[in-house]
């Protein structure tokens, strides 16, 4: 991709996550300003 196309999004906000021995893992996130507006977000593998 060329570099002059490349644009940077900034997000403020929090995040967290734990994992457990099994490989379990939980990640939460509260997004209270950026490109998209406020949201959350919650992520498990």
């Amino acid at each position: 991709m060329n570099v002059a196309l490349r644009r940077r999004f900034r997000f403020r906000g929090h995040i967290a996550g734990v994992g457990s021995a099994s490989g379990v893992r939980i990640v939460v996130g509260r997004w209270v300003d950026g490109p998209l507006g406020t949201f959350g977000d919650a992520m498990t593998s």
